[in-house]
């Protein structure tokens, strides 16, 4: 239910300040290679603007640079922020504030004070063809090429590793049949690029993930 990118999505919510942003950005990453989307960044504890005491200049100079920060890396995904407010965030009147406040105040990107409104649209996996070959793209932001390492450890599986995080990535049949000829990294995607040799179009079903199937089938043999 959580990785069905049509029922459910993820936020990433976090104070702007230099360590929480870079800790945000490597969860954003590996919630992608793991297949769960993410549709939304929440901000909270963003001072005010109607904060004017000088004693804060200093705290509000560094929270600016960390709030573009935010911006810069979690483009394109829709930006909320939640104001300090005057008193701890404590029971439903208070909660009700902080909602108005969020998804309420900006009919336009705040999905007309629905915070079930699903506020950007992407997949964390997708299969195309191009140039005659088969692309299997996954998204993963915020990671240097050289930290991603690609391997195949059965004919119907990958592993894909990232630091000490890793994924087993379960091929459909279509897939599986054909040899990987390269990958690349680009726009915040993997591409795995898959020779189709044979002129034989691939179809819809074949290109459907079946991971429980698969797993079923190799339990029945041992």
């Amino acid at each position: 239910l959580l990785s069905d990118g049509t029922k459910s999505s993820m936020r990433v919510v976090l104070n702007p300040e230099k360590m929480v942003v870079k800790e945000a950005q490597r969860a954003y990453t590996y919630l992608n290679l793991y297949g769960y989307s993410v549709d939304a960044v929440i901000c909270n504890r963003v001072f005010p603007r109607t904060l004017t005491d000088g004693y804060f200049d200093t705290w509000k100079s560094a929270q600016a640079q960390n709030l573009q920060l935010v911006h810069e890396c979690f483009q394109p995904l829709p930006i909320f922020e939640i104001p300090l407010f005057e008193q701890e965030v404590l029971g439903l009147p208070m909660l009700a504030h902080m909602a108005e406040t969020v998804f309420g105040a900006n009919p336009v990107r705040g999905g007309h004070g629905d915070p079930t409104h699903r506020f950007y649209e992407g997949k964390p996996q997708d299969i195309f063809r191009r140039n005659g070959q088969y692309v299997l793209s996954l998204s993963l932001p915020l990671v240097a090429r050289d930290e991603i390492e690609l391997n195949r450890s059965v004919v119907d599986e990958l592993v894909i590793r990232i630091g000490n995080w890793k994924r087993n990535v379960s091929l459909p049949t279509g897939l599986a049949r054909l040899d990987i000829s390269g990958a690349k990294y680009e726009e915040d995607r993997l591409n795995i690029f898959f020779d189709a040799t044979d002129t034989r179009e691939i179809s819809e079903e074949e290109l459907r993930s079946k991971r429980w199937e698969n797993l079923k089938s190799r339990f029945r043999g041992t």
